[in-house]
């Protein structure tokens, strides 16, 4: 793996964890923010056509996955902790 490509799934992580705050924050929907940050129609491009791609979809949005899962089970909690 190279820089670049290290850098790409670092990017994508991140935009992983900013879709996942769509999940705590009033008015804002994970959709919203995956429109925002550019996979709103790659994501439901490979939802519709699983088949098609899958591979190289599925390596593309892993990292989005970690980034959500990151937030919405270890960091989310800890803020819940603080903010009471």
């Amino acid at each position: 793996m190279n820089n670049s490509n290290i850098k790409e799934w670092f990017i994508r992580f991140f935009k992983g964890i900013f879709i996942a705050l769509g999940f705590i924050l009033p008015g804002v929907s994970g959709g919203v923010l995956a429109a925002i940050l550019g996979l709103y129609e790659r994501m439901l491009n490979f939802m519709a056509h699983l088949r098609q791609n899958f591979k190289k979809d599925f390596w593309f949005f892993l990292p989005v996955g970690f980034g959500w899962y990151r937030w919405y089970y270890f960091i989310k909690p800890t803020i819940r902790i603080f903010a009471c």
